[in-house]
């Protein structure tokens, strides 16, 4: 099984990236709504709501990024653990065998 090198340092960037799109969407999505409440002009309006949904989808977007390689970190070290701890069992089954 190949799992990729976590000192390559790329699943960082990318973890970043999440945690900056999700901070940029919700400002986007705050200064929207005060832009849209601030003026009572129907097409400043609309292009406040354009911004609101464009913040909402990098709030998503943002979102998945974060989880996607907050979970690969988790789900590596957890595989590893498990892998030593199959060997470790292995092991102790061979040595038990051999003693019979």
């Amino acid at each position: 099984m190949r799992i990729p090198d976590p000192a390559a340092g790329r699943a960082l960037m990318w973890l970043r990236v999440g945690m900056g799109l999700m901070v940029a969407g919700l400002v986007a999505g705050v200064a929207a709504y005060f832009l849209s409440r601030g003026t009572t002009d129907s097409l400043a309006q609309r292009d406040a709501q354009a911004v609101g949904i464009a913040g909402v989808c990098a709030c998503i977007v943002g979102s998945a990024l974060y989880l996607r390689y907050t979970l690969a970190n988790v789900l590596r070290f957890w595989f590893a653990r498990l892998t030593l701890t199959v060997e470790a069992g292995a092991e102790k089954v061979e040595r038990t065998q051999e003693n019979d």
